[in-house]
């Protein structure tokens, strides 16, 4: 299908690239950088062209599918920024620009064919899109050959970096390795330096698109490799099959980290999470990460929620939210870009039947090909000053690189490789409100990490700052052996010797009572009632009795006389107790 707009264009500077060479080191043999170009030189002739003075805009874009760069939600936001261009600036006066479409089906197939039939046709000047990896990797090699130059708000994948291969390639979005470069910053702030990966991966995929997961885990492993010199923990799943198994994936990843990045559709992550909080991974020993560049306010707001499922089960994915943290494109907020989405909906509604955005805004893809427009426009009318012309594509280029400008979407920075410095939040689950809310923002022009003023990060558990990198016991525990239960000999032992302490002490007293007893009996120092001789006053019939017994028993060498003497003393003193004599027998 083809959409002509006649408009009148014409503005930029860039410096060189720098060619940079990729290699995949994590699981998968499918390398896109693998695809070389021939060394040697290849030359398209250049048709001459039918209609100068003009500019040709060739888009191509998937015209199905739920993709956030699909011709329905883009093809307005580029139109309108030619719109502008043309006609509120001094950009390409002078120049007619045609605007021709085809759907790339997001196929590596079909993408390169509409490239070529355009090619040939002379209906591209610059291509906008493709945007899905295996359909612009094709056509991001052929251009270089024919000097026409490729902007892209897909081409996430980080073997397009390689730009001696990719050599006209402009990405106007945040690319994999740029997401990687936030991970990496998050670790730094925190002092992190084990992780574990979890991604979803649709293995042999015809559609690369269903791998960004895959390549979003290949940035961050590589970035945090060559950091920190630890090769990071990474499992892969594919989502669509009933024998994942979430519990083992998390128990793996424990066994050597405590911050775990995340990659999967929402779905797949809320069941994860409520895993977490079976195995109590959601006690604030851990940190979730979750890479989700195309959120919208649907999956944002209340992303554990899910009306079909049981009150239980939503309480658990609610609590095991609070762990987990969303890294994601940063949205605009500003006037200005919320009057572009209402205009790009209305510009949409117009063009396509029974086609809605919906109540949310546009994504920040449908405003980084708004800011590709601006960008191409800004690069070719330098060109035309300078003395160049609409076919110099790698003039063109060169001066789109290493540049920075004002867009919808904010600060638009082009690094020397022809690569956005894309901005990012972080989001984080404020408990009060329910919803996630940015508590942090990264900036890829200046590289750094800026907490939003006003919040903070609400740590699970009830902490109060981040978790450490390696637990105090370690990740397997190993730091902290519980004390071991106490073996069975020694419980025999000391119930013996208890019982033998009991004998002894049982022994010891019963031995010390027959001692006493056997004391008690001995007679020698016992004294017979009737060898006590008593003196003083007594009753009459006592004194009688005892005196005729003492009489009869009292045998002594003391004399009669002697003891009348002691006797008669006795009684000359005052006494206040019975007093007796005992005579010791001989």
């Amino acid at each position: 299908m083809y959409f002509i707009l006649v408009i009148a264009l014409s503005s930029v500077t860039l410096s060189e690239q720098v060619p940079y060479r990729f290699r995949t080191i994590i699981g998968d043999p499918e390398d896109m950088s693998d695809h070389t170009a021939p060394q040697e030189k290849c030359e398209w002739p250049r048709p001459h062209r039918l209609y100068p003075n003009t500019v040709q805009i060739g888009v191509i874009l998937p015209y199905s599918g739920d993709y956030p760069w699909g011709i329905k939600m883009a093809l307005p936001a580029i139109i309108l920024a030619l719109e502008n261009v043309t006609n509120d600036s001094d950009l390409l006066r002078g120049l007619t620009v045609h605007v021709n479409v085809e759907d790339s089906d997001c196929s590596e197939t079909i993408g390169p064919l509409a490239a070529i039939n355009m090619y040939i046709n002379q209906s591209a000047d610059v291509f906008f899109g493709p945007a899905c990896a295996y359909s612009v990797a094709p056509v991001a090699r052929f251009s270089k050959f024919w000097g026409i130059p490729v902007l892209s708000a897909g081409a996430l994948v980080a073997a397009f970096k390689d730009k001696t291969e990719y050599r006209l390639l402009t990405r106007v979005q945040g690319t994999h390795a740029k997401v990687s470069e936030f991970v990496l910053q998050l670790f730094k702030s925190y002092s992190w330096s084990h992780a574990a990966l979890l991604y979803n991966d649709v293995t042999r995929s015809p559609n690369s698109e269903k791998r960004t997961c895959y390549f979003s885990a290949e940035a961050i492993f590589l970035d945090l490799l060559e950091y920190f010199g630890r090769r990071p923990y990474n499992k892969r799943f594919d989502e669509r099959s009933h024998l994942v198994d979430y519990a083992e994936l998390l128990k793996g990843a424990s066994s050597q980290a405590r911050v775990i990045v995340l990659c999967a559709s929402p779905d797949s992550v809320r069941e994860i999470m409520i895993k977490a909080h079976e195995l109590n991974f959601d006690n604030g020993e851990y940190v979730f990460f979750n890479i989700d560049l195309f959120s919208s306010q649907n999956t944002t707001s209340q992303p554990w929620y899910r009306a079909d499922d049981t009150e239980q089960r939503n309480a658990d994915a609610r609590v095991a939210y609070e762990s987990l943290m969303t890294v994601t494109l940063r949205k605009p907020t500003g006037a200005e870009y919320r009057k572009f989405s209402e205009d790009v909906k209305e510009r949409a509604a117009q063009m396509y039947e029974n086609f809605t955005f919906g109540e949310q805004e546009v994504n920040s893809f449908v405003g980084a090909f708004y800011d590709a427009v601006i960008l191409y426009a800004l690069a070719l009318n330098e060109t035309l000053e300078a003395g160049g012309n609409v076919s110099d594509g790698l003039n063109i280029t060169r001066r789109m690189w290493n540049r920075t400008f004002t867009g919808i979407t904010g600060t638009v920075s082009i690094d020397s490789n022809g690569d956005r410095n894309a901005d990012y939040s972080l989001l984080d689950l404020n408990p009060e409100t329910e919803s996630f809310e940015v508590v942090a923002n990264y900036f890829g022009n200046s590289k750094e990490y800026t907490p939003y003023k006003g919040r903070m990060i609400h740590w699970a558990g009830g902490r109060k700052e981040p978790p450490p990198d390696v637990p105090k016991c370690g990740f397997d525990g190993s730091k902290c052996p519980p004390k071991a239960p106490f073996p069975g000999y020694a419980i025999m032992t000391i119930v013996l010797v208890s019982i033998l302490i009991i004998v002894l002490i049982i022994t010891f007293f019963v031995y010390r009572h027959y001692r006493q007893e056997a004391e008690l009996a001995e007679m020698n120092w016992r004294v017979r009632w009737e060898d006590i001789l008593f003196s003083g006053p007594m009753r009459s019939d006592r004194r009688s009795e005892r005196g005729s017994s003492q009489k009869d028993s009292y045998r002594s060498d003391c004399s009669d006389d002697t003891i009348a003497v002691h006797l008669n003393d006795v009684g000359n003193r005052q006494l206040f107790t019975r007093t007796g004599y005992y005579k010791v027998p001989p």
